[in-house]
């Protein structure tokens, strides 16, 4: 293997690892996401009761409302 193949094949590797510890750090960051979303969508349901009462549509304005809260 010549010095420039070797160099190359460096670099290859260290983009490589930097990519995957990027994946990963972003595939955390998403699940904590979904779970502090999905805590907060229960806690609003159940405005401190044990359980919930269904029929209101919690999910539905959340649907509706998404763009704007996307746009942060």
């Amino acid at each position: 293997m010549s010095a420039t193949t070797s160099f190359h094949s460096d670099i290859k590797n260290t983009l490589e690892q930097a990519r995957r510890k990027a994946c990963l750090a972003v595939s955390a960051a998403m699940v904590e996401v979904c779970w502090l979303v999905g805590k907060r969508i229960v806690q609003e349901e159940q405005q401190g009761q044990h359980k919930t009462q269904y029929g209101k549509r919690l999910i539905e304005d959340l649907s509706r409302a998404r763009y704007s809260l996307l746009s942060v």
